[in-house]
Order: structure tokens, then sequence, then C-alpha cells
């Protein structure tokens, strides 16, 4: 589950982690209840699922990012290892060659989004597909995902969330036209867009809200 985080204005940050928490509800309610139901059969089994509990926990965490103070930046959208940094044409929102910064996230990264920079939501859309595996090529085209994009004075830029084998739903709880502070998915940015905090050839590791971008515009960069 990916989730793009609400404007403060609307949530206190306890209270969207509470939100995050409350997405996996069900989740909870079945490792209990065969947690409970595999203690009349092993102390054992049921150890099994208080750590499935615990990871559970941990999935849907949320934690608190403190993002840059530079005005000139532009954070990641999300935790995860930047795969890919490469000039495409997008075609759904802008139209226009723009640079995509796509970050892929494994089962131990946090998995709430945020708003890459201050702005208003001009576009969301969200697109059936089917559930393949992150690390599947096909998986940015077939997959199931939702489309966003955040405008200000400066800069437009489109955010792709991309749903997975596990992380198999998308949830978003920002409206179009609401303005969000700034706070992979998969980014793309003006053409111009200076990536000098990835290496397009290496791994490099994201952490979403305090990795920076830097971008020849001004743009703040505050929590969501």
């Amino acid at each position: 589950m990916h989730a793009l985080d609400p404007p403060s204005d609307e949530l206190e940050p306890a209270s969207m982690r509470l939100q995050t928490l409350f997405e996996a509800r069900w989740i909870f309610a079945v490792l209990v209840l065969l947690g409970a139901l595999s203690l009349l059969l092993t102390p054992w089994l049921a150890l099994l699922f208080l750590v499935l509990i615990g990871y559970t926990f941990a999935f849907f965490r949320d934690p608190e990012r403190i993002p840059p103070a530079d005005a000139d930046v532009v954070v990641a959208a999300a935790d995860g290892v930047v795969v890919e940094v490469a000039d495409l044409e997008e075609s759904e929102v802008v139209r226009a060659t723009m640079r995509r910064v796509a970050i892929f996230l494994s089962v131990f990264d946090v998995h709430t989004n945020r708003a890459p920079i201050d702005g208003r939501i001009i576009y969301r859309e969200h697109h059936a597909g089917l559930c393949l595996d992150a690390r599947n090529p096909d998986c940015s085209v077939k997959n199931e995902a939702m489309t966003w994009a955040f405008e200000n004075p400066r800069a437009t830029l489109v955010v792709r969330q991309i749903t997975g084998a596990i992380a198999r739903r998308i949830v978003g709880w920002s409206k179009i036209s609401i303005v969000l502070e700034t706070g992979s998915i998969d980014t793309t940015a003006p053409a111009s867009f200076n990536v000098n905090s990835f290496n397009n050839s290496a791994r490099s590791a994201a952490r979403r809200s305090e990795t920076i971008c830097p971008i020849p515009t001004r743009l703040s960069s505050r929590r969501v």
C-alpha cells in the first residue's frame, strides 16, 4: 500500500500514523485470530504470527521526516533505492520530455509517500492493472498505478505510484486542488532537472522527504 499524506491542516502527524495503521486493520484482525487459534496447537506457531504482526506494524510505519530547508530542492517522494534516472516522454500529464527518477521500494521500506514539492495537486488518476513483482520489467506498464501531478509557480512534477506483488493496493488521501507542503515510486520532473544527488550506475538510497534533488528553480521544502 502507498499513500500520499494529506496537508498538515487536515490531519496531525499522530492522526496520519493512526490512519496508516487503520488501513491494515483486516490484516491485523486475521493475524490476531490465527495467532489465537494457533495457541491451541503449539506456542511456537503462535510465535510466528506474533512476528508477522510485528512486521505488519513495521510495514505500515510512518516515521517523522524533516525535509531540508533549502528552497531549491525537490525531495524524494518515497524511501527506497534509485534504480533508474532517465529522460523520457511523459504522455499522461505534461506531454513533454521529462527526467524520471525511479525508486524501488522493498518490503522493508516505508510505504507511506509524500509530496516532493510544495504545490497544488492538479491531476490524480487511478489506473487498473496487475500486481506483478516490482522487479518485473513490465510492472511499470502493466501494474495497477496512481498518477499524481503537483504544480507550483516554478515547476510541475509527476509522481506515479505502482503496486507490486505484496503492496497490492494504493490508497490516496489527498484530492485534486488541495495544496500540499513537501513532505518511487516513479517521479518525473522537467528535463532541466539536475539529479546530482543520485548516481544512475549505482543503486543509490533515497529517503523520503530528506533525500534532495536540486533543480534550477526555487521550490520550498517543508513537511506535509
